[in-house]
């Protein structure tokens, strides 16, 4: 029963008929049992009961008193009715007002906030049946708003099923042992990735008119150290013949921008026009995503053309693992300050480049 049937109920309990007392009791039974499934409308149930019992007592008072004066007068009948009327009145003007207060929102999880974040706090069920994907996407969007790291069951199975949506991490995630299935085979928009690793920090406006290749210092101070992206689509790279023909990418540099206009980072195009800027700061403290097991159900989608690449994976906006950082990475690895070992699961020499398409081919149809 929600509060506004309540309200109703209430206001229609006649307090001079001798079934007074059993309606006030039926409310306190009432007020009860909903305090099971919803303890502010049950305890809104409690005020109502007291209010009415307090209300009768005093009622019936004054009704009482009317009757020995006016015994037999219709007088004194009429002022007894007006009396009722008015107690209805006050009754169900009291519930109107007090159950937007008491009313709790529908649906909305109680989660601490000194406490690592977990699926199961959002409706998660981790059986690899349910969508657990719109759980998924609530609970990191919590853990944002509240500078919480994420932790989820162990040997849980999470399925991500056929929604666009995007699970936006943005703090310390431990996905341990927990299985996740992807699953491709009917989806609203397969170009959607499932998480993106993103920064809180806001981006910064910086002004670069042009830059030449392999330029090692701007003039610059930006208040922190930012990675930095200069783009011209005035000129074309990388245009794509074949099955797969495109027109290419823009031309575009990443690098890192230091608060003394220190560029680190290979730049290897010059810039006479920059079209576009993308700065985003540097955070001080690192963002750690670590375990989980991974699995796709593909899709079996017809192309009479060339290939339709799916995008339902996790994307990462630092852009440190793509091509447009490449030298960076390797410096990285000359430097041992990252090990690409944990990373690689397979070994093909360049001749056998076909062989290491099959491989991932039939990894993506089992």
């Amino acid at each position: 029963m929600d509060s506004p049937a309540v309200a109703v109920w209430v206001s229609v309990i006649p307090v001079s008929t001798p079934q007074a007392h059993d309606w006030f009791a039926q409310l306190v039974l009432v007020s009860r049992a909903i305090r099971l499934f919803n303890p502010w409308l049950g305890i809104f149930g409690a005020i109502c009961a007291g209010v009415f019992s307090c209300v009768r007592r005093r009622a019936l008072l004054r009704l009482n008193r009317i009757d020995v004066l006016t015994d037999g007068d219709r007088t004194g009948s009429r002022r007894c009715g007006q009396a009722r009327g008015a107690l209805h009145f006050v009754l169900f003007g009291f519930a109107a007002v007090a159950v937007p207060v008491f009313s709790a929102p529908a649906n909305q999880p109680v989660v601490p906030t000194d406490l690592p974040v977990t699926y199961e706090a959002f409706g998660a069920i981790g059986d690899g049946v349910a969508d657990d994907l719109p759980a998924i996407v609530e609970a990191h969007a919590f853990a944002n708003a509240h500078g919480l790291p994420v932790t989820t069951k162990p040997g849980a199975n999470y399925h991500l099923g056929r929604r666009a949506l995007t699970a936006i991490i943005a703090t310390d995630t431990d996905w341990g042992t927990s299985r996740f299935v992807v699953d491709d085979t009917d989806v609203e928009n397969h170009q959607t990735s499932l998480f993106a690793v993103r920064s809180l920090l806001k981006p910064v406006a910086l002004s670069i008119p042009r830059v030449t290749r392999d330029q090692r210092h701007l003039d610059l101070r930006p208040a922190r150290d930012c990675w930095v992206r200069v783009e011209n689509n005035r000129k074309r790279l990388y245009i794509r013949q074949g099955l797969n023909q495109n027109n290419g990418s823009p031309q575009r540099d990443c690098f890192i921008l230091r608060r003394d206009g220190t560029v680190e980072g290979d730049i290897d195009w010059d810039y006479d026009t920059i079209t576009k800027i993308e700065a985003r700061p540097l955070d001080e403290q690192p963002l750690v995503l670590k375990g989980g097991v991974f699995t796709t159900t593909a899709n079996r989608m017809k192309q009479d053309k060339g290939y339709n690449y799916w995008s339902r994976n996790i994307t990462i906006t630092t852009r440190l693992v793509d091509t447009a950082a490449t030298g960076m990475l390797l410096r990285a690895v000359n430097a041992k300050s990252l090990d690409p070992a944990p990373l690689i699961t397979h070994r093909f020499t360049l001749d056998r480049i076909l062989d290491a398409y099959d491989t991932f081919g039939l990894r993506a149809a089992a």
